[in-house]
């Protein structure tokens, strides 16, 4: 479900888009982001709010484990990571906000090393602040940063297959409300989905055909009662069911060097 966004231009960074919306979390989520998303700053805030987080360590090199706090596992470590020092980065952030920020944050290191035949990355990194070994295995975190991969997934759904790609406004109110009615669409359909099946079978289900059959059930029925209305979305519910999304294999073989 899509529960909450921000508009930017293509000169806007995520990560300030991401701070208007602090109040939006709630003690107990856990915030998964790619490298862009990695900052002293925002994890310290989000962890106030009692708000995890996992995240890519890319950019950054990793802790040895001479240096680390705790030593869980070879390639699983409890490191401190402190608060930058450098005057300009830190003129980016409201100073009260700034202060207020602990020195350091004790934070979880984890390599994960990537098996699978066609990815081009061997192994990664990532750090979150769920320090729970026995809670929160590796295998538990790694699965949890790769699902965040359906986001990617979700923005083709709303941009190609609800037709999002070109938008018809001529001025910034009409983008906006025209913004919103996609992302209620999206809504929509993905309730329809979640209805359809138990939550651990909703993923299967095909977004594509989910709104075709909206579309289809929309346009021959169009005034009817309530009674009627309600049987008909009983009956759209139980067509979209049984509309399993098709399994792509994984890839057998290894890229080709060039």
């Amino acid at each position: 479900m899509a529960l909450d966004y921000r508009l930017g231009n293509k000169r806007s960074h995520e990560l300030p888009l991401l701070r208007e919306q602090e109040s939006y979390f709630h003690k107990g989520d856990i915030f998964i982001g790619d490298k862009s998303f990695i900052c002293f700053y925002d994890q310290a805030r989000l962890l106030e709010q009692g708000v995890d987080s996992i995240f890519a360590l890319v950019k950054r090199i990793p802790v040895c484990a001479k240096k680390a706090i705790k030593k869980i596992s070879n390639d699983d470590l409890i490191i401190s990571v402190p608060k930058f020092t450098i005057t300009s980065a830190r003129k980016r952030y409201p100073e009260n906000a700034w202060d207020t920020l602990p020195d350091n944050i004790a934070m979880r290191q984890i390599k994960v090393k990537i098996a699978i035949p066609g990815y081009r990355v061997q192994s990664i990194y990532l750090l979150t602040i769920l320090l729970d070994s026995d809670a929160y295995s590796p295998e538990l975190i790694a699965d949890l940063y790769r699902q965040r991969w359906r986001i990617e997934v979700f923005f083709r759904d709303i941009k190609t297959t609800l037709k999002m790609e070109m938008l018809r406004g001529k001025t910034p109110d009409t983008v906006r409300k025209e913004i919103q009615l996609f992302f209620l669409k999206n809504n929509i359909i993905r309730l329809l989905i979640i209805d359809s099946q138990s939550k651990q079978e909703w993923e299967d289900k095909s977004f594509k055909s989910s709104a075709q059959l909206l579309i289809a059930y929309s346009e021959k029925n169009i005034d009817m009662d309530y009674r009627s209305a309600k049987v008909l979305l009983k009956k759209l519910i139980t067509d979209i069911s049984e509309y399993d999304l098709m399994k792509r294999l994984r890839r057998i073989k290894t890229r080709v060097v060039k």
